[in-house]
């Protein structure tokens, strides 16, 4: 009797567990969002700036600036990207969550162009 009333307490709890996780996960990501490394890459030739954060990100702003395949799909031509360093005071064109990264994008170029193409390209992955 004691061992099925242990396993019905231990069921209950994962159930528990299972449905918090899931009510809560957005709120647990974002909280993890200010402890993960992030790096910025610029676009050449624009003022649009691509900020990835994620526990990768280091290694992925690297494949995408030395142009080899990366997160976001085939290797990006030569000289495409350049890392920046310091901060980037345009402003923010959109904010998504892809592939297990959250990316951010910003541009204060004329008609802010690039920066809303890359948008619309980050949306469609």
């Amino acid at each position: 009797m004691q061992r099925k009333r242990l396993l019905l307490l231990v069921a209950v709890g994962l159930v528990a567990v299972g449905l918090l996780t899931g009510l809560y996960w957005s709120q647990a990501a974002t909280a993890l969002r200010g402890v993960e490394p992030s790096c910025t890459i610029g676009v050449t030739g624009s003022a649009a700036t691509i900020t990835i954060q994620a526990w990768s990100a280091p290694g992925d702003c690297r494949d995408i600036t030395d142009g080899r395949a990366s997160f976001l799909g085939g290797p990006a031509a030569p000289g495409s990207f350049y890392a920046v360093t310091g901060t980037t005071p345009a402003p923010v064109l959109c904010e998504l969550d892809k592939r297990g990264r959250h990316i951010i994008i910003r541009d204060q170029g004329f008609l802010t162009l690039v920066g809303s193409g890359e948008c619309e390209l980050l949306a469609k992955l």
